[in-house]
């Protein structure tokens, strides 16, 4: 771009017909298109920091996708375990509920379950009378009511159906915990007790420690919106906490949510934004000290440019000045014979129809027919001789080693000297030598009339010496006729 402004500017830097150096702008140009050049390579590099963009959230987006699916498998697996062995708990109580009191053999079995269960701190069993008959912490278990507590109140009596899973209860003493009960039902299908497990959500899940860099928050909430366990990196949950309100605290950021399959729960995964993601960040930061660099760069270049263009335009813009202030037309060919630049003077000297032609890029030839047709040679009298003068001209021109002196319509003489420099172009040098030309035909017409004056008197003296004294009437006689042109009287 910088070459073919400087070849383009070059182009149209010359004196022209005017001999005032046209004004540069280029060093302005400059500076204009590195800042539309920059601007068009921040442009761009935008458009690639939004398609990184956009990318990083369809990747954040499908590893989010892919770790509430796992998430929810895995917390639908948790509570499957917890649930089965509620069951199975259920199952081997049943018939003793009926047969009598509970012994240390029952106490030993619900221990026993309870202990394949790390989620679950302890399982109470409770008889049709509502007041808890076993726990799995403490032999014999406290004779505690058990009627008001939704995990009984609530409970259905169909195996069939999902466990009662009750909210998240804050004690000021312990963990938060959410309970889980299956019902013992008898031969006939009523409810003779029922099974608690004490689930903390601690031990929901083991994944809570893989999650930093793929989502802010996970939770797993009830279908009335409670929050039953989860993973907030810090957002604190009490008993008035809903996911909404936590989303709302956590910020704006994506979120993804699943079903645990067999459970009315679901597994919520809030992302983070992906413009806080590390990798962005990251990427963000490496781009912003490149394009400063670049910028950087770009502009000091293009200053330095345009103070190396002033430069140099000053140093042309006096150079012009000393060609337009020379005595003589000079003007200035490239290897192609085309004008580069002249000066007023040379413009001058062609007629009035050819000096508009004369610009930079008009070929010498076509110069030379111009001034032929337009009768700007003395001697181009008809066509052939004018045809003669150009060729003439032209030769000498392309030899560019000799003198030529030429004769213009209006009296004028030129004398051209021509060389070839470097490059191959030729530089032309025109001197108006019209007053020398006068003179010495002055000196001429003076030389002839000295000589016509010396040759008469010599006439004079060798008549005088063929004529006898007195014929000296005789010869004042021949001088009153004019015979001589110089008499001695």
């Amino acid at each position: 771009m910088w070459r073919f402004l400087k070849r383009a500017d070059a182009s149209r830097a010359s004196v022209g017909m005017t001999g005032v150096a046209h004004e540069r702008l280029l060093a302005p140009r400059i500076f204009v298109v590195t800042l539309l050049l920059v601007a068009l390579l921040h442009a761009a590099n935008g458009v690639f920091v939004y398609h990184f963009y956009t990318t990083t959230a369809a990747r954040e987006a499908e590893a989010r996708d892919a770790t509430a699916t796992m998430l929810a498998e895995e917390a639908g697996h948790t509570l499957t375990a917890i649930d089965l062995t509620m069951e199975t708990i259920a199952a081997k109580l049943a018939n003793r509920l009926t047969a009598g009191p509970l012994t240390a053999a029952d106490q030993t079995l619900i221990e026993d379950e309870d202990m394949r269960l790390p989620h679950v701190p302890h399982a109470p069993g409770a008889r049709p009378q509502r007041h808890l008959a076993l726990d799995s912490t403490r032999y014999p278990a406290v004779p505690l009511s058990m009627a008001d507590q939704p995990y009984f109140s609530r409970l259905t009596t169909n195996n069939a159906a999902p466990p009662f899973i009750g909210h998240l209860v804050f004690s000021p003493d312990a963990a938060p915990d959410f309970s889980m009960s299956r019902p013992i039902l008898n031969s006939l299908g009523d409810r003779i007790g029922a099974v608690v497990a004490v689930v903390e959500p601690a031990h929901f899940t083991a994944l809570r420690g893989t999650l930093a860099s793929v989502a802010e928050a996970f939770l797993v909430r009830l279908d009335d919106g409670s929050i039953l366990a989860g993973n907030t990196h810090g957002a604190g949950i009490d008993a008035s906490t809903t996911v909404r309100v936590l989303l709302a605290r956590l910020g704006p950021g994506p979120v993804t949510v699943r079903g645990i399959t067999g459970f009315p729960l679901q597994m919520v995964v809030a992302g983070l934004p992906p413009g806080s993601s590390p990798a962005f960040r990251n990427f963000v930061v490496f781009d912003v000290m490149i394009m400063a660099v670049v910028t950087l760069v770009a502009l000091g270049l293009a200053w330095r440019l345009g103070a190396e263009e002033r430069a140099r335009s000053t140093a042309e813009n006096h150079l012009r000045d000393a060609i337009e202030s020379t005595p003589g037309g000079f003007a200035l060919y490239d290897p192609d014979d085309r004008l580069v630049l002249c000066n007023r003077t040379y413009v001058e000297y062609y007629t009035p129809a050819v000096q508009p032609l004369v610009v930079p890029g008009a070929r010498f030839e076509t110069i030379i027919s111009l001034v032929a047709e337009s009768g700007g040679w003395a001697d181009g009298i008809d066509e052939k001789s004018r045809a003669a003068l150009v060729a003439r001209r032209v030769t000498a021109h392309r030899e560019a080693n000799a003198e030529l002196l030429q004769r213009l319509r209006d009296g004028r003489w030129l004398l051209t000297r021509e060389r070839r420099i470097a490059d191959g172009g030729i530089a032309c040098f025109y001197t108006d030598i019209t007053r020398i030309k006068e003179q010495e035909e002055v000196l001429r017409r003076s030389e002839q009339l000295e000589r016509q004056a010396r040759e008469t008197a010599e006439r004079a003296d060798r008549a005088k010496s063929s004529f006898p004294g007195d014929d000296e009437p005789r010869i004042a006689h021949a001088v009153e006729c004019g015979d001589w042109v110089f008499a001695d009287h």
